[in-house]
């Protein structure tokens, strides 16, 4: 009985020494490879922006985030504020008006860009320039004094019955179809349509839930041709994505904006030519909303079914044209 637990200890204490060497091999190991990199602490704030910017400027972002700013808006203000502060070189508080129209000046020279381009920078600049002097970051907002620029506005282009008939017979693929066919009926944006789930369409009620554009959730409707070419595609599907629409190929994945739009871009080059007109998600958006005013749907609907908050930003969309103002005229001006 001795001589085995003697033996049992033994083996034990060889077994410990085994294990102190190969931790102690370990610990050398790690600290070889550690030597090499330099630790830091894992920053659990709510966002880190790059170098290059101010610190009232990281702030900003932070707060623009907390809003509910989406990513890509927030990357380009970050972009737009990035480049200003290395080339102005000055503290924020020393930034004048007039700083701010020669760095536009400057701006507009170096890069071609046009009025309506120039416009939408300083609009940029003049939100954070708000915010700052509002925040008590600055005594005097310097934008306060610079006006928008002003710029041609061309009227939106939208398509007529038949260039949208030309659109529908250059569709190849029940996804196409269903595509053209859910952007024009419910007139929404790409970021919505890549956003909808088979659970968001009520068939019973022609309806389908969107959220997208501005972060904000809104309700539209499907048509009988969105309905049936909806209806077309889904029997093509054997997956079990959740997304209305996906891609081609295996593994089957919600489809992006930016396939949306290359989606209608090949449809369009198949158009041969008869569309004299640039056609993507957005005229099928502005198409919608014109030929809804064009057959008397109330202003106000529409506004709501494009999702706006004002009814002035649904005009913009929806400009009557010329010959409907003629006829018009006509009818009612005798």
């Amino acid at each position: 009985m001795y001589e085995h637990m003697r033996n049992y200890f033994l083996s034990a204490a060889h077994d410990a020494r085994i294990l102190a060497d190969a931790l102690a091999t370990a610990v050398r190991i790690l600290d070889q490879v550690a030597a090499r990199y330099e630790v830091q602490p894992r920053e659990l704030s709510l966002a880190v922006y790059n170098d290059g910017l101010p610190e009232v400027a990281k702030v900003f972002l932070v707060c623009k985030k907390i809003e509910g700013l989406s990513e890509a808006t927030l990357a380009t203000y970050m972009r737009t504020l990035k480049l200003f502060f290395q080339e102005m070189k000055k503290p924020l508080e020393r930034i004048t008006a007039n700083d701010v129209w020669v760095y536009l000046f400057n701006y507009q020279q170096a890069r071609n860009c046009s009025n309506r381009s120039l416009d939408k920078y300083r609009g940029y600049l003049s939100t954070f320039f708000g915010w700052a002097a509002d925040e008590g970051y600055l005594q005097r907002n310097p934008m306060r004094t610079i006006q928008p620029i002003k710029y041609e506005k061309r009227p939106r282009q939208n398509l007529t019955q038949l260039e949208l008939k030309y659109l529908r017979t250059a569709c190849q693929t029940p996804r196409e179809k269903a595509i053209i066919e859910f952007l024009y009926s419910t007139g929404c944006c790409v970021s919505e349509l890549s956003g909808v789930k088979k659970p968001d369409v009520d068939w019973n009620a022609k309806s389908v839930h969107l959220f997208g554009k501005g972060r904000k959730h809104r309700s539209s409707y499907i048509n009988a041709k969105a309905e049936v070419t909806l209806r077309d595609y889904l029997t093509t599907r054997n997956d079990d994505c959740e997304y209305l629409f996906v891609s081609e190929r295996r593994p089957y994945r919600q489809i992006k904006p930016a396939a949306i739009e290359k989606i209608v871009r090949n449809i369009y080059a198949r158009t041969d030519g008869k569309i004299p007109k640039h056609v993507t998600p957005h005229v099928l958006r502005h198409t919608t909303a014109t030929m809804a005013m064009q057959s008397g749907m109330p202003i106000v609907d529409i506004s709501k079914l494009l999702g706006h908050e004002k009814v002035d930003t649904t005009m913009i969309y929806a400009h009557v044209a010329s010959a409907d103002v003629q006829t018009g005229h006509r009818k009612h001006v005798v």
